[in-house]
């Protein structure tokens, strides 16, 4: 990993034709099909808690910001603080101009380019990241979400710095190395709260590499742990001040699993329903859920005692109905690839989607041929945004971040089904010549 790396200049050229499609498709195309951009495309109240930051009023979610206790003025735990804080530093700079925040986004995830390169190239080979890359520059989903204020545009930059250091660190376990990986988990994990267990997911792949140095990989991965909970640890604080509870970074899970059994009751393989009926129905049981509370008890209910009431329904579900939790799980791992917010976009998506899953399924299938080990922590990372998301509530926009893996995996099937056909037509063509200079020779075969 330590070896030098000349970037080829296709990189570059991917890179600019990156900048210049979402430039096109952001400010010249989504504008004339979509709505304007206004304050109606904050889908999840980033944006409105970065006002309240820029109003001295902190990270809150003032009354009617949140669709789920929309007449509770509260300091939030069902957000993480990473993407409110980056909106509300551009907007302290530049004024209120949604333009500037997405022109941040584009050039953020350019950089993605790069890092997807240099993570093919180090578990690959060259070919197969220069390929990546210009797929990459090409794939259509990573430039529309662009234009929305996501939290995904910031996640995806930094989980690939993350995974980049994952690779390093499966490379060489230096304390360096480990320190630097746990800091970026900390900080990604401050964007996406399921981040925190991220480790954890790797353990296994690196207690597989390491197992003859185990002592240095136990004293190597409490660093990486430290490094995390020391990165994480103002929030934490904060949130036990704010809720008198340890939240290590976020709530929410039990709200999302609601919505998530609700989507896979109503939305496969393309029916007429759409997500947002699907939302539009947990809703209507969240709002049930909080009225019996509060009817109960004459008061509003509180964030803590929303995220324990989802949970205990959640528990309760999976009790109950373990077959219905197993069923949602697998209709939730194909939702994570496609659904979107109506059937035409979830159709569209699945036909950009699953023939790049497919051919990523082939890369992962020579890969594991040719015995390349370091494909561990990528498939281990895919496998885990899939599983978790299934099991919670899965959508096409969660599997945003993950996908610069799977083309990458799809670059390599690509690569290699082309090398396996080219040297079967040429085996072919070896085996017809010989056939007729025999025949020729009238020497039978």
């Amino acid at each position: 990993m330590e070896k030098s790396i000349k970037i080829n200049k296709s990189i570059l050229l991917a890179t600019v034709i990156f900048l210049f499609n979402a430039t096109i498709f952001c400010f010249l195309i989504y504008p004339k099909i979509d709505n304007k951009i206004n304050l109606n495309f904050d889908g999840e109240g980033y944006q409105k808690i970065a006002f309240n930051i820029l109003s001295n009023k902190g990270f809150i979610f003032d009354e009617g910001d949140d669709s789920v206790l929309s007449s509770n003025k509260r300091h939030t735990l069902l957000r993480t603080p990473l993407y409110p804080y980056f909106i509300s530093f551009v907007y302290y700079i530049f004024g209120f101009k949604p333009n500037v925040v997405i022109i941040f986004h584009i050039i953020i995830n350019s950089f993605m380019i790069y890092f997807i390169y240099r993570i093919a190239k180090e578990v690959f080979n060259e070919k197969t990241a220069i390929l990546s890359s210009i797929i990459c520059a090409f794939y259509l989903p990573f430039i529309w979400l662009l234009s929305r204020v996501y939290n995904e545009n910031l996640f995806t930059f930094l989980l690939i710095c993350s995974m980049f250091f994952v690779v390093k660190v499966f490379y060489n376990l230096s304390l360096r190395n480990s320190i630097i990986l746990g800091i970026l988990i900390g900080i990604s994990s401050l964007c996406k709260g399921q981040m925190i267990v991220l480790p954890f997911v790797l353990l296994p792949g690196l207690i597989y590499i390491y197992r003859k140095e185990k002592i240095k990989l136990y004293k190597r991965f409490s660093m990486i742990i430290i490094s995390l909970l020391l990165t994480i640890s103002p929030w934490t604080i904060r949130n036990y001040i704010v809720s008198g509870k340890f939240v290590p970074v976020q709530y929410g899970a039990g709200i999302h699993f609601m919505r998530g059994n609700e989507s896979a009751k109503m939305y496969f393989c393309f029916s007429s329903l759409s997500f947002s009926d699907a939302i539009h129905q947990a809703f209507a049981k969240e709002e049930q859920a909080i009225n019996r509370f509060e009817t109960l008890h004459n008061r509003n209910i509180t964030e803590v005692e929303l995220d324990e009431v989802f949970k205990n329904i959640a528990f309760n579900n999976i009790k109950d109905n373990p077959l219905e939790f197993l069923e949602k799980i697998f209709i939730g791992c194909f939702h994570f690839w496609y659904l979107g917010e109506n059937k035409i976009k979830s159709l569209g998506l699945a036909i950009v989607q699953f023939p790049i899953i497919i051919l990523a399924i082939f890369g992962f299938y020579f890969a594991y041929k040719k015995k390349i080990k370091i494909i561990i922590p990528l498939y281990s990372l895919i496998l885990f945004f899939m599983l978790i998301h299934a099991v919670i509530q899965a959508i096409f926009r969660y599997s945003i971040p993950i996908m610069p893996y799977v083309l990458i995996f799809a670059s390599f099937g690509i690569l290699n089904l082309y090398n396996k056909l080219k040297c079967e037509n040429s085996d072919n063509l070896v085996l017809k010549l010989k056939k007729e200079t025999n025949e020729k020779r009238n020497i039978p075969l």
